[in-house]
Parts: structure tokens; sequence; C-alpha cells
């Protein structure tokens, strides 16, 4: 997903209403553009101070997404229940 976009509802996605939603995770670069975005727009703005601590900001987020590990799925055969109580999508 890129900047300005909006995330999907899970309605969206076809879960079942009253179910929680989906976890969703970013874009494995999301964050390093974003950095990049705000330290050209920094060059000449005279926002650019605020705008560097955002660019700060967005690769500390990118470290942190880097180092997360993502969840376990579980097993194929559990796969199947876990949709029949409103654990996932496909």
């Amino acid at each position: 997903m890129s900047d300005g976009e909006r995330s999907p509802e899970a309605a969206e996605w076809g879960a079942p209403t009253g179910s929680a939603p989906l976890l969703c995770l970013p874009e494995h670069d999301l964050f390093s553009r974003r950095a990049a975005r705000f330290r050209f727009l920094a060059a000449d703005s005279h926002l650019g101070a605020y705008l560097d601590f955002l660019a700060l900001l967005a690769e500390a987020q990118q470290e942190a997404l880097t180092r997360l590990n993502p969840p376990p799925l579980p097993a194929p055969g559990e796969q199947g229940l876990c949709r029949g109580q409103g654990g996932g999508a496909d």
C-alpha cells in the first residue's frame, strides 16, 4: 500500500461481521520510502527540521519492521477450523 491509500476495512475483505480484523502488515519497504520522501520534502521547506524528524521516525519504524518476525500460520489441517471460527480469510 502506498502513502495516501487507506487500509481496506475487514468487511471489504469478506470477514464475517463481528469478527476481529485481520492482521495486515505493511509492505516491506513502506517506512524507508516514507523516510526518503520526508527527506526530499525537507530540502526545500521551512518545515525542514520537522520533516527530518519524521524521516528519523520512519527509519526507526522500518528498523522495527525489519526485526519483526512474521507470525506463524496454523498448520494446514487447522486453517479450515480457523476459518470456520471466523479466524481469518483464505
